[in-house]
């Protein structure tokens, strides 16, 4: 079971939570998920840009209060194509074969 990770910002500047979250965002393993909170709805809407120009999954973000956001991001796992070695490419043409 994994912890959810929970990062309230919205006690600092608009400017400290974008810079917090991107560090935050920079450090995030494949396959991990947390959760942000933060104050101003652009401050969600800069985060949100930057998080997918990275390749990061984001939900759509929740007004809790008046003056607080919630959204979650995850970075997806990465699934690396695989070539096959040594195939004949369905040809027959196998090592040592002659044509």
């Amino acid at each position: 079971m994994q912890i959810p990770r929970i990062f309230q910002l919205s006690g600092e500047t608009n400017a400290n939570q974008r810079l917090l979250a991107k560090k935050i965002l920079k450090d995030l393993e494949p396959g991990e998920e947390i959760t942000l909170i933060v104050s101003q709805e652009e401050t969600v809407k800069e985060v949100q840009g930057w998080a997918q120009a990275q390749g990061l999954v984001v939900s759509s973000p929740k007004k809790k209060q008046q003056w607080q956001w919630e959204f979650t991001i995850r970075r997806p796992i990465e699934v690396k194509a695989t070539a096959q070695v040594g195939g004949t490419g369905g040809r027959g043409e196998g090592v040592g074969e002659k044509n």
